[in-house]
């Protein structure tokens, strides 16, 4: 009998233009995971070595700067955030919950645990978070860093079991790469996919997944992802984020070469350039990071007057945003060591790490590490949010293609 007090669905209390949204984000099993590839026209005249030509259109002659080129003017904070806002997720917790499809109200659930996995800055955990919530399920916190190297089984044992449903946002923060970090997750995993916690749903970064496979090699096929944004979808997510003021659309313009990249509203029958694509697959199809690199790029043209205020909007004006590819670029310096390494790859694999606990899980003395740590936040490579440290979005391709080149662990998104 179902004795859960949620809406009937989600989606029923969404507006037509966020139905219209969600159907931009698919939701696959991880065998079916693709990473988009770069344009063939790009791939013969491009490498990815550097972020300086991401948006360029010409010979890499025509597209060097030029030295008496006036410096773009950063957009105002109200204008960048209209133009490209963080993704909001809304339109992503609507498709996902079609996906699962009220799996948990079946009678005889034969799968009481489902995962959605993601990559750094993909969404995942929010997207748990707010469809449990949506749902009224009972939201599970991690476990503190004290209660996992103690192994404090009381955590499982408060575990919400007369809930109908529950959801684990981040089972990242739910062990510790440590001798006495793991036992918690396994009896988690155990417990979980026994049956013997109830129906729930768990949101795990692609870092940790990538570890956990080998901590509790457990074959999941019907654990889902989030399918990567290839280019045309990733420019409609982002003509769908920007907010024109009423009566205008906006033009995202190419401010070296002039060249229009996109346009807001998005036309069905809108040709999109090879630039959007070449974003899409440099940010690995992720949607958060992809957006993060083009709020980066934003920028006032030089010629332009100072922001004009929403009062002086006209009918069928065109609002024109210019995208910047010559920006400094941030990645880790040629001659990093392992120290370096090290905690990058501890960051990643935990999705994040307060500076107290990465003392305790690096092989060096905590002085090594808080004078290394702050290296990499004055490089722009890790930064501080919630008490954790991350690694920065504008960082994250280029740490990842430096752990691959070392043979660390890398995900596989």
């Amino acid at each position: 009998m179902d004795t859960h007090k949620s809406p009937d669905r989600i989606d029923q209390q969404e507006q037509p233009s966020e139905t219209n949204k969600s159907s931009l984000w698919v939701f696959a099993p991880l065998s079916e995971y693709q990473v988009p590839v770069l344009p063939a026209s790009s791939a013969a005249t491009r490498t990815w070595s550097s972020l300086t030509r991401l948006f360029g259109g010409g010979s890499p002659q025509q597209q060097a700067p030029t030295p008496d080129r006036e410096e773009p003017r950063p957009l105002s904070p109200p204008r960048l955030d209209r133009l490209a806002p963080s993704p909001d997720w809304s339109a992503a917790i609507m498709a996902f919950d079609r996906t699962l499809d009220d799996w948990w109200r079946q009678e005889n659930v034969d799968r009481p645990v489902r995962f959605l996995i993601g990559p750094p800055y993909g969404g995942h955990a929010e997207m748990v978070r707010r469809w449990g919530a949506a749902l009224g399920a009972m939201v599970v916190a991690e476990p503190s860093g004290e209660q996992i190297l103690a192994e404090d089984a009381r955590w499982l044992a408060d575990w919400p079991g007369a809930q109908p449903l529950w959801v684990l946002p981040h089972l990242e923060w739910c062990f510790l790469r440590h001798a006495n970090g793991l036992s918690l997750v396994r009896q988690l995993l155990e417990r979980a996919e026994s049956g013997r916690l109830g129906c729930g749903l768990i949101g795990c970064d692609s870092w940790a997944w990538a570890f956990l496979e080998h901590v509790w090699p457990v074959s999941r096929p019907d654990a889902l992802s989030i399918q990567a944004f290839d280019g045309n979808r990733l420019a409609q997510l982002f003509a769908a984020m920007a907010t024109p003021r009423y009566g205008e659309r906006i033009q995202f313009r190419n401010l070296n070469n002039g060249k229009d990249i996109l346009t807001a509203p998005f036309a069905e029958d809108e040709e999109v350039g090879t630039e959007i694509a070449e974003l899409a697959a440099h940010s690995r199809g992720t949607a958060g990071l992809a957006a993060a690199l083009w709020r980066r790029r934003l920028c006032a043209g030089p010629e332009e007057a100072e922001d004009t205020d929403a009062s002086t909007a006209e009918e069928g004006r065109t609002e024109v945003a210019y995208v910047e590819e010559h920006i400094e670029e941030v990645r880790p310096s040629a001659d990093f060591g392992e120290e370096e390494v090290l905690l990058l790859h501890a960051l990643l694999l935990h999705n994040g790490l307060a500076e107290s606990l990465l003392a305790q899980l690096l092989p060096l003395p905590s002085s090594r590490t808080a004078a290394t740590l702050r290296r990499l936040h004055q490089g722009g490579l890790v930064e501080l949010s919630d008490g954790r440290w991350r690694v920065a979005a504008p960082a994250c391709v280029a740490v990842r293609e430096l752990l691959c080149s070392r043979d660390y662990l890398c995900d596989s998104f």
